[in-house]
């Protein structure tokens, strides 16, 4: 875990980040009891009832949803509070980072405690670059396909792996500062 915005301390804000079938949930339930946990996937159910609500047209309504009670929670100063999401780049985390701001929260960014998490897919994603290959993603994506309990396809799994960043606190702080400007 890495500590992203100091906030009071005894308010704390988990945003968990992943890749589909890289644990994060398994972690999240690790660090909060299941109604302090808020994911997107729990709008849409578990297991084959999620595989069968879930649409990509419907997505939206499952982050909306997630954020809505992620900010009830916060609003009430519950702690911890997990966002059980794979919060893949700064634009999925900053609706969170914004509510941590707002109501005090000291943001730490958790990621998955499994062995594939800590030997392929983090370092993977540590060291790609733009002329990492589609060979090497799909090498990393046939590791953990099998993984993910909802049935994301390979070549979704893929696309999220290339849009992956590793936000930093002065990007963030810009953001602010451009959307007040």
């Amino acid at each position: 875990m890495e500590l992203f915005i100091p906030g009071h301390p005894t308010k704390k804000l988990y945003i968990m980040r992943g890749i589909p079938g890289c644990g994060k949930t398994h972690r999240a339930r690790q660090l909060a009891p299941d109604e302090q946990i808020f994911s997107s996937d729990k709008f849409f159910g578990e297991g084959e009832e999620y595989k069968k609500n879930w649409k990509i047209e419907k997505a939206h309504l499952g982050h909306r949803d997630c954020e809505a009670k992620t900010k009830a929670a916060m609003k009430q100063g519950v702690s911890p509070v997990v966002v059980d999401n794979t919060n893949i780049n700064l634009s999925a985390l900053r609706v969170y980072l914004d509510m941590a701001v707002q109501f005090g929260y000291e943001v730490y960014f958790a990621y998955p405690d499994s062995p594939w998490w800590d030997e392929v897919v983090g370092p993977f994603l540590d060291k790609k670059t733009p002329e990492t290959t589609d060979e090497e993603y799909d090498a990393v994506v046939a590791q953990i396909l099998d993984k993910n309990t909802h049935g994301v396809p390979a070549e979704t799994l893929k696309s999220m792996m290339q849009r992956w960043t590793w936000p930093k606190i002065e990007e963030y702080i810009q953001s602010i500062e451009q959307r007040i400007a």
